[in-house]
Formats: C-alpha cells, sequence, structure tokens
C-alpha cells in the first residue's frame, strides 16, 4: 500500500466508525482480540433467529466475567465471539473430557490452561431449555466455551457477529 493510501485509509475507518457510533440503533462494533475467533473488526446484529451454526457475541454472567479477567482470559466487559453448537431440546453431555451434542462427540476439554491452571469442568447430560444456547468454537482446541462454561442463557447473547475485517481476510 502506499505511503499516501494508508492515512487516508486510515481516516476513512475512523470516520466510518464515529459515523456509525453517532446514528440512533448504529450496529454495536466489536473488535475481537481472542484467537477463538478470527482477530478482527465485527459488526454486532440482531439476535433474534439465532440458529446453529451462527458467530454470536455474548456477555458473561457477572462473576464468570470477574474470574475470566482476573485469569487474563478475557478484558473486563469485553463481549465472547463464539458459535451456537445447540439450542433448546438439545441434549449436551460431557463426560470425561468429551463433549457431545444429541450423542455426537463433537469436541474435547481440556484440564488445564497453558498457564497450567485448572480450567472449570461440569460433568454429565443437560437438555438444553428453551432460553439455553449452547456455545462452541469446536475448531479451535483451546477455545474457552460451552467445554468449560456449559450452557448459557440466550439472554447473555448480544447479537450475530459479522466480520467487517479480520486478520488474514
Amino acid at each position: 500500500m502506499s505511503g499516501a493510501v494508508r492515512p487516508l485509509l486510515g481516516m476513512g475507518v475512523a470516520l466510518t466508525l464515529v459515523a456509525a457510533s453517532t446514528q440512533p440503533h448504529a450496529p454495536r462494533l466489536v473488535w475481537n482480540l481472542s484467537a477463538s475467533a478470527p482477530p478482527g473488526l465485527y459488526r454486532i446484529g440482531a439476535r433474534e433467529g439465532l440458529a446453529v451454526g451462527d458467530l454470536v457475541a455474548t456477555r458473561l454472567p457477572a462473576p464468570l466475567a470477574t474470574w475470566m479477567a482476573s485469569r487474563g482470559y478475557l478484558a473486563a466487559g469485553a463481549p465472547l465471539l463464539k458459535r451456537v453448537a445447540a439450542g433448546p431440546g438439545s441434549t449436551i453431555c460431557r463426560n470425561g473430557a468429551r463433549l457431545s451434542i444429541d450423542g455426537r462427540g463433537v469436541a474435547a476439554a481440556q484440564t488445564r490452561d497453558r498457564s497450567g491452571r485448572p480450567l472449570p469442568a461440569w460433568h454429565g447430560c443437560r437438555v438444553l431449555r428453551s432460553d439455553q444456547l449452547f456455545l462452541l468454537n469446536a475448531e479451535v482446541s483451546d477455545s474457552f466455551d460451552g467445554r468449560y462454561l456449559g450452557p448459557l442463557d440466550a439472554d447473555l447473547v448480544i447479537g450475530r457477529a459479522h466480520p467487517l475485517w479480520t486478520r488474514g481476510g
């Protein structure tokens, strides 16, 4: 990129972000730094009509968010970007390290994080209620997601995450 184009591109992005933030009902923008989803800028849209496979931005219950921030997993108040892996009526199970959804193996959990600290674990099977979702980035082996959190209340989901710009994409 030429030296003259880079500052213009930067100004254009900045003006777009400022304009979007001043519009009523403007889409929410999130900069993802986690490797659980491609790092980059995402627009957060509506949460209505979520389906399995959708990438969503979600909050966490306050005690869990505080715990994650204390371990350096996530900045305080930052949303997580995760895929909807299962919805109401699905049976999710964790037996040892193995996770399954409706009897199909989908991921494995780890017992310790990169620093050697123990990770939370839940065990057994649960049928998701009408107000619950199971969020899992199965393709990322060290993603902090449903492997450790179990099901989450659907009300914690902010909305669908749509990539605007991601590293490498």
